[in-house]
Protein backbone atom coordinates (compact mmCIF):
# COMPACT_ATOMS: atom_id res chain seq x y z
CA UNK A 1 0.00 0.00 0.00
CA UNK A 2 1.43 3.22 -0.92
CA UNK A 3 2.59 5.55 2.29
CA UNK A 4 0.49 8.82 2.25
CA UNK A 5 2.51 11.71 2.81
CA UNK A 6 2.01 15.13 3.44
CA UNK A 7 4.53 17.91 1.28
CA UNK A 8 5.76 20.72 2.98
CA UNK A 9 6.58 23.74 1.05
CA UNK A 10 10.28 23.62 1.74
CA UNK A 11 10.40 20.21 0.08
CA UNK A 12 8.17 21.42 -3.09
CA UNK A 13 10.44 25.04 -3.24
CA UNK A 14 13.19 22.78 -3.35
CA UNK A 15 11.79 20.14 -6.17
CA UNK A 16 11.23 23.23 -9.03
CA UNK A 17 14.22 25.74 -7.46
CA UNK A 18 17.84 24.05 -8.68
CA UNK A 19 19.15 27.40 -6.58
CA UNK A 20 17.44 26.38 -3.38
CA UNK A 21 19.05 24.54 -0.41
CA UNK A 22 17.19 21.90 -0.35
CA UNK A 23 17.11 21.24 -4.36
CA UNK A 24 19.47 18.03 -4.58
CA UNK A 25 17.55 16.37 -1.33
CA UNK A 26 14.26 17.21 -2.87
CA UNK A 27 14.80 15.77 -6.28
CA UNK A 28 16.31 12.13 -4.52
CA UNK A 29 12.90 11.93 -2.06
CA UNK A 30 10.96 12.83 -5.19
CA UNK A 31 12.37 10.04 -6.87
CA UNK A 32 12.48 7.67 -3.90
CA UNK A 33 8.77 8.50 -3.00
CA UNK A 34 7.66 7.31 -6.52
CA UNK A 35 4.97 4.89 -4.47
CA UNK A 36 3.56 7.60 -1.97
CA UNK A 37 -0.01 9.41 -2.46
CA UNK A 38 1.87 12.88 -1.97
CA UNK A 39 -0.53 15.29 -0.07
CA UNK A 40 -0.36 19.25 0.24
CA UNK A 41 -2.13 21.67 2.39
CA UNK A 42 -3.54 24.89 0.75
CA UNK A 43 -1.31 27.17 2.77
CA UNK A 44 1.67 24.88 1.34
CA UNK A 45 0.64 26.31 -1.94
CA UNK A 46 0.59 29.51 -0.77
CA UNK A 47 4.07 29.44 0.19
CA UNK A 48 5.03 27.49 -2.73
CA UNK A 49 3.37 29.54 -5.49
CA UNK A 50 4.38 32.74 -3.97
CA UNK A 51 5.58 36.63 -6.02
CA UNK A 52 8.45 34.96 -6.21
CA UNK A 53 8.03 31.98 -8.31
CA UNK A 54 5.30 33.15 -10.61
CA UNK A 55 7.92 36.00 -11.66
CA UNK A 56 10.55 32.75 -12.57
CA UNK A 57 8.74 31.27 -16.17
CA UNK A 58 10.89 28.01 -15.67
CA UNK A 59 10.61 27.89 -11.95
CA UNK A 60 6.91 28.04 -12.21
CA UNK A 61 6.44 25.61 -15.30
CA UNK A 62 8.38 22.66 -12.88
CA UNK A 63 6.08 23.74 -10.31
CA UNK A 64 2.67 23.53 -12.92
CA UNK A 65 3.94 19.96 -14.05
CA UNK A 66 4.72 18.87 -10.38
CA UNK A 67 0.97 19.89 -9.28
CA UNK A 68 -1.03 16.39 -11.13
CA UNK A 69 1.27 14.40 -8.58
CA UNK A 70 0.02 16.45 -5.37
CA UNK A 71 -3.18 16.01 -3.61
CA UNK A 72 -4.93 19.31 -2.10
CA UNK A 73 -5.99 19.03 1.19
CA UNK A 74 -9.05 21.13 2.75
CA UNK A 75 -7.26 23.34 5.27
CA UNK A 76 -10.58 24.90 6.65
CA UNK A 77 -11.46 22.60 9.77
CA UNK A 78 -7.56 23.60 11.02
CA UNK A 79 -8.05 27.50 10.08
CA UNK A 80 -9.24 28.56 13.72
CA UNK A 81 -7.37 26.10 15.86
CA UNK A 82 -4.02 27.05 13.88
CA UNK A 83 -4.31 31.22 14.17
CA UNK A 84 -5.53 30.87 17.78
CA UNK A 85 -2.12 28.42 18.39
CA UNK A 86 0.32 30.66 16.32
CA UNK A 87 0.06 33.48 19.29
CA UNK A 88 0.51 31.09 21.66
CA UNK A 89 3.75 31.94 23.58
CA UNK A 90 6.88 29.66 23.53
CA UNK A 91 6.64 26.18 21.67
CA UNK A 92 9.31 24.09 22.50
CA UNK A 93 11.98 27.29 22.13
CA UNK A 94 10.67 28.14 18.64
CA UNK A 95 7.28 29.75 16.80
CA UNK A 96 6.01 27.71 14.11
CA UNK A 97 4.15 29.79 11.19
CA UNK A 98 0.43 29.64 10.37
CA UNK A 99 1.12 27.11 7.74
CA UNK A 100 3.12 24.84 10.37
CA UNK A 101 0.34 24.67 12.65
CA UNK A 102 -2.65 23.75 9.77
CA UNK A 103 0.73 20.93 9.33
CA UNK A 104 0.31 20.32 12.54
CA UNK A 105 -3.21 20.12 12.97
CA UNK A 106 -3.93 17.93 9.78
CA UNK A 107 -0.99 15.54 11.19
CA UNK A 108 -3.66 15.23 14.57
CA UNK A 109 -6.42 14.36 12.92
CA UNK A 110 -7.22 11.01 13.92
CA UNK A 111 -9.78 10.89 10.91
CA UNK A 112 -6.78 11.32 8.43
CA UNK A 113 -4.67 8.62 7.22
CA UNK A 114 -1.16 10.31 7.31
CA UNK A 115 1.62 7.66 7.22
CA UNK A 116 4.66 10.57 6.58
CA UNK A 117 5.29 14.21 6.58
CA UNK A 118 8.52 15.27 3.82
CA UNK A 119 10.15 17.99 5.38
CA UNK A 120 13.39 19.75 6.28
CA UNK A 121 11.86 21.48 9.47
CA UNK A 122 11.70 18.51 11.88
CA UNK A 123 11.32 20.52 14.94
CA UNK A 124 8.15 21.63 14.38
CA UNK A 125 6.66 18.48 13.56
CA UNK A 126 8.59 15.51 15.22
CA UNK A 127 6.47 15.73 18.61
CA UNK A 128 3.15 15.52 16.68
CA UNK A 129 4.65 12.94 14.15
CA UNK A 130 6.28 10.87 17.45
CA UNK A 131 2.64 10.71 19.03
CA UNK A 132 0.80 9.30 16.16
CA UNK A 133 3.55 7.30 14.33
CA UNK A 134 4.16 9.41 11.27
CA UNK A 135 7.35 9.05 9.52
CA UNK A 136 9.48 12.59 9.02
CA UNK A 137 11.62 12.08 5.60
CA UNK A 138 14.31 12.80 5.47
CA UNK A 139 15.26 10.59 8.52
CA UNK A 140 17.09 12.51 10.95
CA UNK A 141 19.52 10.50 13.30
CA UNK A 142 18.53 12.35 16.33
CA UNK A 143 14.63 12.31 16.09
CA UNK A 144 13.11 9.33 18.08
Amino acid sequence: MAKRAIADSCYCLGLVDPSDQHHEASIKLFSDAGTHELLIPWPCLYETVSTRLVKQPEKLSAFEKLLPTLTRIDDSPYREFALEKVFEPNFFGGHPNLTDWIIRAILSDDNLRIDALITFNHRDFKDVCWARGIEIIPHKDDDP
